[in-house]
């Protein structure tokens, strides 16, 4: 999952028309986004953080690796049974 459709899903629990108004953007643009056909300015990262300032930039640029590290350390030890 990359960071865009992570933010908007996992963060903002919103979906993909509303995450487009407070970007300014369309919702097909969102959806290039999610599937790496495009990026978004940096313009429209900041609307959405001014629409949701609870936001880090750092989040936007997060990596799939970056969440299976973080899904690894949350997820409960195996033990044997």
């Amino acid at each position: 999952m990359n960071a865009i459709k992570y933010v908007r899903v996992n963060r903002l629990k919103i979906n993909q028309t509303e995450m487009a108004m407070a970007a300014r953007v369309t919702q097909a643009t969102i959806s290039r986004w999610e599937a790496n056909k495009n990026s978004p300015t940096i313009e429209e990262v900041k609307r959405i953080m001014e629409a949701y300032p609870d936001l880090r930039p750092e989040e936007f640029f997060r990596t799939v690796e970056d969440e299976d590290r973080n899904e690894a350390a949350d997820a409960p030890a195996m033990r044997p049974q």
